[in-house]
């Protein structure tokens, strides 16, 4: 049999007249005891195949992805914006105690440059807890003090840069629990093999009754045409697995991310020996 090579939209256009009250196939299929019995189940393993195209699970993984994309532009235009700020206060004071304690807090909050940016949402999560370890009460009190217009200090930024790599470390543990347990195209798949085995009790119940109608007759040619479409179309054994009716998606990844050609990105200034007090 060719059953499992069939797409769910050829699935679908096959058993939809089967379960619809008044069309004559379904009127025919009813004269027949043992298939009229059956037709719960024909309806269910229809429907089943149907609500298998929205999968609970993935429909959560896309608002993840949508959330961690949010959450990502916001935490790296605040790196960009914080990188900026300390260059230009470590231009203005130079090697003067100001200076020196700037690019002591720089260096802390961005040990690889601003290659922040370019972190996998896995890293990005788990560099959010170490913004607080890297930063001294010194460092967070001279940062709060530094004002950001139009509202807001230099540490209301750091620590919203932390709150947005934290939120996406755990939308990331979220996205992991839901793809781990199983494959997202489980559902899919149990619903198509319950179709096919439905299909081919009901074919098997038409031909054994001797005396059938005319409509099932054509009904049986119009499926075993089909069947024989698909194996001249995808070939192979009747073991060929069904076709794919969605592509893979994405795991871990953040588009955009790779850097241009040539392209180099900024390493974080190294601090000088000895901090000094402002």
């Amino acid at each position: 049999m060719a059953l499992n090579r069939f797409t769910v939209a050829e699935m679908v256009s096959i058993t939809g007249p089967w379960i619809e009250r008044g069309h004559p196939e379904h009127e025919a299929l009813m004269t027949l005891p043992a298939i009229a019995a059956s037709m719960p189940q024909v309806e269910a393993a229809h429907r089943g195949l149907i609500e298998a195209q929205v999968n609970p699970a993935q429909v959560r993984l896309d608002e993840i992805r949508a959330e961690q994309a949010t959450f990502d532009r916001a935490h790296d235009n605040l790196a960009r914006f914080l990188w900026d700020q300390m260059n230009s206060y470590r231009h203005l004071h130079g090697d003067q105690p100001l200076g020196r304690l700037i690019a002591d807090i720089q260096a802390r909050l961005f040990p690889d440059g601003l290659n922040v940016v370019r972190y996998s949402y896995r890293e990005t999560g788990g560099q959010a807890a170490l913004v607080g370890a890297r930063l001294t009460d010194e460092h967070k009190a001279h940062l709060a003090t530094i004002p950001v217009h139009p509202t807001g200090t230099l540490m209301e930024k750091v620590e919203a840069m932390a709150t947005a790599a934290a939120r996406i470390g755990v939308l990331e543990d979220e996205r992991l629990a839901l793809i781990r347990p199983a494959n997202l195209r489980t559902r899919a798949t149990k619903a198509r093999s319950r179709w096919i085995r439905v299909v081919n009790v009901v074919r098997a119940t038409i031909e054994l009754e001797s005396e059938i109608a005319e409509i099932l007759t054509l009904m049986l040619a119009r499926l075993a045409t089909l069947e024989a479409a698909r194996r001249v179309t995808r070939g192979g054994g009747e073991g060929t697995e069904a076709p794919a009716d969605e592509a893979e998606r994405p795991g871990d990844e953040r588009p955009g991310d790779e850097p241009p050609a040539g392209a180099e990105v900024p390493a974080a200034p190294a601090a000088e020996a000895g901090s000094a007090n402002t």
